[in-house]
């Protein structure tokens, strides 16, 4: 009897780590926006889900930031650690940067044209 109450333990447990990454994926939650100030592009700031987080420890949850343009297509992501790394995006001419985080070349994507007012 032992056993078998056993090896169901360690089935649920296998299914449920499985079954986590699976469903993460879909539960993204948006942090913050950043956009530069020409509106060219902007960078979004995802926290991903912390299966078992204390209170008050929401910015030590992973997260994943993403780069879009002004169409709104996705043009790049990278993961972060922590989202609380994440407190300012330093935009210049042809590059986005979070410190200790990522910096895109943005001119692997020129920014398409504001529509005529």
């Amino acid at each position: 009897m032992w056993a078998h109450s056993k090896t169901l333990v360690l089935l649920v447990c296998a299914i449920g780590l499985f079954a986590a990454p699976i469903s993460s994926a879909q539960d993204l939650e948006v942090m913050r926006t950043f956009s530069r100030p020409d509106g060219a592009y902007r960078v979004i700031l995802l926290r991903k889900p912390m299966p078992a987080a204390m209170p008050g420890q929401t910015g030590d949850a992973p997260g994943v930031v993403r780069l879009y343009d002004r169409a709104g297509r996705l043009l790049a992501q990278a993961d972060v650690e922590m989202v609380q790394l994440v407190e300012s995006i330093d935009w210049s001419n042809d590059k986005a940067s979070i410190k200790l985080v990522v910096e895109w070349d943005l001119s692997h994507w020129p920014a398409p044209t504001p529509p005529p007012r």
